[in-house]
């Protein structure tokens, strides 16, 4: 019931503003594969900091680019060429990068491609293996090769 009562009052907002067409609440799934699909970015507006940004990285992963609050791991993950970082707990910074986004359609495809990019270059399992095996082949000569 307390999880409920904010997740109605946000559904009233996003109906209240006529919004409900283009803006839905994802509850959570075990495999988000098929939102991240669909969705054209992810949006990971935490209040507190997160110390690794897991839905930043999944969303990457899909090639979908990242509006983030600037704390936590989140800072980390998210650059310039991936996404957006914005203040924590400032939703005027939120909507104005919404509405760059909006306004400008072909930064959010420039930001889907570096999302990949940043992805495969530094998130994906092949690359976290290669840097595992590289910082533990100093400790480890058999990892050596």
């Amino acid at each position: 019931n307390d999880v409920r009562e904010p997740i109605e009052a946000l559904e009233a907002q996003i109906a209240a503003a006529t919004l409900s067409d283009v803006v839905s609440l994802e509850p959570f799934r075990d495999d988000p594969e098929e939102v991240y699909r669909w969705a054209d970015l992810c949006v990971v507006p935490s209040r507190l900091p997160e110390p690794f940004g897991r839905v930043a990285i999944e969303a990457m992963a899909h090639g979908r680019p990242v509006i983030a609050a600037a704390h936590g791991g989140l800072v980390e993950i998210v650059d310039d060429a991936s996404g957006w970082l914005f203040p924590p707990n400032d939703a005027d910074a939120l909507a104005a990068i919404l509405a760059g986004v909006i306004a400008d359609p072909a930064s959010l495809s420039a930001h889907a491609t570096g999302a990949a990019q940043r992805f495969a270059g530094h998130f994906s399992s092949e690359t976290m293996s290669e840097r595992l095996r590289a910082v533990l082949s100093d400790w480890i000569p058999a990892l050596r090769g």
